[in-house]
């Protein structure tokens, strides 16, 4: 600049702002969904490509991991990543649908949670949707066939809860299919729940960008907890709305939260009242 020369555009700038790379883009999008039926400028995802994954600990290759497991395969979710919260090496004989097992260093619940979903989004950051699941329940079958053809009528900011319980069982005796998730008398959804969340491209680049799920690992007292809460949080903050489902897609098997949050009794986790079992067709649903 001091000689009168100006420097040359960065290789990101390259990349995202110039005309002609926009288009290459654009065109690769295109070709990758097989037509222009949803918008190729803002959201560069690949219509119905999922990134999927399950966290855990362990403890849990003896107790309840291999039920999940089994759960999601019967699900329809065919390709799964493993996140492990310890170095220590998983005692189980993992099943086809898990692709790769990733350990980390005790990081705790909530930074666990947040590395994954970021890890998800830079190994591919074209899916359409992003499933992270724990690693104690049960689910209806075929259930991501199902959130494939059943979700195209909600509104483009939103994010999937697909275990109801507590407030959001309210909301839940009163009407069928995906419903906004409670809100209390300020008009603020309540997230309960993380054992499976799953957000459309949009929701996870909000999310991850998000200035509250970066400072609240500050917070001494929720720092590892109450990640259901960071969330919802979040993503009502950008303008995001949880949604839940009558009735519940998902049943918590464990009898302890990880986090031991003393819920109703002591430890407890409590359980969805609505789910119909786990040999439950979603497709029925439509």
């Amino acid at each position: 600049v001091k000689l009168g020369v100006k420097p040359p555009e960065s290789s990101h700038r390259r990349i995202l702002d110039t005309t002609g790379n926009s288009e290459k883009l654009k065109a690769r999008i295109i070709e990758w969904n097989k037509g222009t039926s949803r918008p190729t400028y803002d959201e560069p995802y690949v219509l119905g490509r999922w990134s999927c994954s399950v966290t855990t600990v362990p403890q849990r290759a003896s107790t309840s991991l291999s039920e999940t497991l089994e759960a999601l395969q019967a699900a329809g979710f065919d390709k799964l990543d493993l996140y492990v919260d310890s170095i220590q090496q998983l005692n189980l004989q993992l099943p086809g649908n898990v692709n790769n097992v990733t350990y980390r260093r005790n990081i705790r619940t909530y930074s666990h949670w947040y590395l994954t979903l970021a890890e998800m989004y830079m190994r591919d950051p074209y899916c359409q949707w992003y499933a992270i699941f724990q690693d104690d329940f049960v689910a209806v079958r075929n259930l991501k066939q199902y959130i494939e053809q059943s979700t195209a009528q909600l509104s483009v900011r939103h994010y999937l809860n697909l275990f109801t319980f507590m407030e959001n069982e309210t909301v839940a005796a009163t009407a069928r299919g995906w419903l906004p998730a409670y809100c209390d008398k300020n008009g603020r959804q309540l997230g309960r729940g993380a054992v499976g969340l799953v957000l459309p491209h949009r929701a996870v680049t909000e999310l991850l960008s998000s200035r509250h799920m970066i400072d609240r690992r500050q917070d001494s007292v929720r720092g590892h907890r109450s990640l259901d809460g960071a969330v919802v949080e979040a993503m009502n903050s950008a303008g995001f709305k949880e949604y839940i489902h009558s009735p519940s897609l998902l049943q918590h098997t464990g009898e302890q939260s990880s986090m031991g949050n003393p819920w109703n009794t002591p430890n407890r986790y409590p359980f969805a009242k609505t789910f119909p079992g786990k040999d439950t067709d979603a497709m029925t649903f439509l």
